[in-house]
């Protein structure tokens, strides 16, 4: 792993509170950290999701396949914590969550964080402060760009998250507009003839 796991998550947690050393101690005796690869499903559909994660290094997308079409639902960098849809409600994945990079995640099981919480109180608060305020950017990210074109998406896009609009291939990010990848070469020309 080229980041340092801990001190990764610490940073994060360091922005909605203190942290202890104790609470520093308990993340390094308890934290499940993994590498992934390139092209590595963390989740089919179909399956039973077990886990959430927070992405340290790397790009990671969700999508499902419709007529036989991948339909890229989102995209998560450094900092972002995928949270299953259904790995709380004991349901069948409806959709893949893939590796588009090598990286490490954190991987977080509900029992093993439910306990942990139940042992450290001022622990989840950090934590919980974190995943509500993942939680909150993610929906926003989505109400706002429900309402957008295709092109008016890109462009916020490209305003808001350009490092990931370079990572991403124009495959995926088509799919993530909702529209062909030659609309998406349509648009960039007219925007770079502007």
């Amino acid at each position: 792993m080229t980041v340092d796991p801990i001190e990764f998550v610490l940073n994060i947690l360091s922005q909605y509170g203190t942290v202890t050393q104790q609470q520093a101690d308990l993340l390094a005796s308890q934290g499940d950290f993994r590498s992934v690869n390139k092209g590595e499903l963390l989740l089919r559909e179909g399956e039973w999701p077990t886990c959430s994660y927070l992405v340290m290094a790397g790009c990671i997308r969700t999508y499902y396949i419709k007529d036989g079409q991948e339909i890229n639902t989102d995209f998560y960098q450094e900092g972002e914590v995928i949270n299953p849809l259904n790995s709380t409600q004991n349901q069948a994945s409806p959709y893949y969550i893939e590796c588009l990079e090598n990286g490490c995640v954190a991987v977080g099981y509900p029992h093993k964080t439910a306990l942990l919480y139940e042992q450290h109180p001022d622990f989840a608060l950090l934590c919980h402060r974190f995943n509500d305020q993942a939680m909150t950017n993610k929906r926003l990210d989505m109400d706002r760009y429900r309402r957008l074109s295709a092109e008016e998406h890109y462009l916020a896009l490209l305003k808001d998250k350009p490092k990931l609009v370079q990572r991403i291939s124009q495959y995926h990010l088509a799919s993530y507009l909702g529209i062909q990848p030659q609309s998406l070469s349509r648009i960039r020309k007219r925007l770079l003839a502007d």
